[in-house]
């Protein structure tokens, strides 16, 4: 399993960001989307046609017949049971069963790269050549209401009836409809041609970023009539942005490196973290402030941990240290001396399956070769006082 190193350990960051780790995917892919429907339950899309799925929280995936060898660019999920996907050579899977099975509902038009649902039945689709579509029966059947644009990357509906499709072509793509899509606004007034991707916090609030030629962030404090640039930057793309809170956003993309970039003032500022192993993360999706998931180049899956796994209190974390980290066989573990006694030592998976426990009076050496490689909590509990750190098994 790769695991990314690049684990930032300043607390200003660590409280900011929690700690981002990489998930064994089993594949080398390109990865383009990712939704979960709950905690435990999530799939990711990409190249080759590849529909991957897990059932514990990213820690195993599987991958699911699709049918195809078509590039898959985005996945939505309506309830447990329903969820649709597109892609290229006009692309639409849908499953009824949780995504075990997927059935082609296609349009027989382009390339599509995005869909919104605002349910079950109700939902939109866009793609190359100014592609979209709608549908009121769950895709047995769709609407043109294509436009004359060279593509739409992105739709999103902050209410029943309205809602903005974003792109590129020679005039700049931010359209927006009040009537469910029977019409369309240009409301862009910016120089940025390539916009990658947008989503609403509420149907006044909504954000969308821009893959070039400047990585740019933009806000809506009205519906989307009119959008202001928050961020900007020569050096980055973003292709994803979204918003687990109103007031915490992330937007994924690249620099030279991988980068993630996060708010917590409702996109008022933003501040970032590159990764060295990855050139692009193309989509990501957060369960709540806490926990989320980015994908990308090369198979990569990285999740985003609760800050009680090592960040939430950096003062009591303090009473345990361990190293080296990221280790292969061996870690050594030293403990304060006020959590010395009768401390209780546990080493798990992050879903809490316990690997090692022991009950310790002094420092020690403990083996984890024979452990698969991955991602686990190591644990002090000492007379009510609880530490904790992430240990990273190579």
């Amino acid at each position: 399993m790769k695991i990314i190193i690049t684990i930032i350990f300043t607390s200003i960051y660590l409280m900011s960001f929690g700690q981002w780790i990489s998930l064994n995917s089993g594949t080398t892919e390109q990865l383009r989307g990712v939704f979960f429907t709950n905690a435990d339950t999530g799939t990711v899309v990409g190249a080759n046609g590849i529909i991957l799925r897990t059932e514990d929280g990213g820690e195993n995936w599987s991958q699911v017949i699709s049918g195809t060898t078509n590039r898959l660019y985005s996945i939505q999920f309506t309830s447990d049971q329903i969820g649709y996907i597109v892609g290229e050579s006009s692309l639409v899977l849908k499953t009824t069963d949780g995504g075990n099975n997927w059935t082609d509902i296609s349009i027989g038009i382009s390339t599509l790269f995005d869909l919104f649902f605002i349910s079950n039945d109700t939902g939109y689709i866009v793609g190359d050549k100014g592609a979209l579509f709608k549908t009121l029966d769950g895709g047995q059947n769709w609407i043109d209401l294509s436009l004359g644009y060279k593509g739409l990357f992105s739709v999103f509906f902050n209410t029943a009836d309205s809602g903005c499709v974003v792109g590129w072509g020679e005039s700049k793509t931010i359209l927006k409809t009040i009537d469910g899509g029977v019409t369309f606004s240009n409301q862009d007034t910016t120089s940025i041609s390539f916009y990658q991707s947008l989503y609403f916090t509420s149907p006044d609030t909504g954000y969308i970023c821009s893959s070039a030629p400047n990585g740019a962030i933009f806000r809506t404090t009205n519906g989307g009539i009119s959008w202001s640039r928050v961020f900007s930057n020569s050096l980055y793309g973003f292709y994803a942005i979204k918003f687990p809170s109103p007031r915490v956003g992330y937007a994924v993309g690249h620099s030279d490196k991988a980068v993630i970039l996060q708010t917590n003032n409702s996109g008022s500022t933003w501040s970032g973290l590159f990764f060295d192993d990855q050139q692009r993360l193309y989509d990501c999706f957060f369960i709540n402030e806490d926990t989320g998931y980015a994908v990308g180049t090369n198979g990569i899956i990285m999740k985003k941990i609760d800050e009680v796994v090592g960040t939430k209190n950096l003062l009591l974390d303090s009473l345990l240290n361990i190293y080296p980290n990221p280790t292969s066989d061996f870690i050594i573990i030293e403990l304060a001396e006020s959590i010395k006694i009768g401390a209780i030592i546990t080493l798990s998976t992050l879903s809490g399956q316990i690997i090692f426990q022991e009950r310790r009076l002094d420092n020690w050496k403990l083996n984890i070769s024979e452990i698969p490689a991955g991602a686990y909590l190591l644990k002090v509990e000492s007379n009510n006082t609880t530490a904790s750190k992430l240990v990273l098994k190579l």
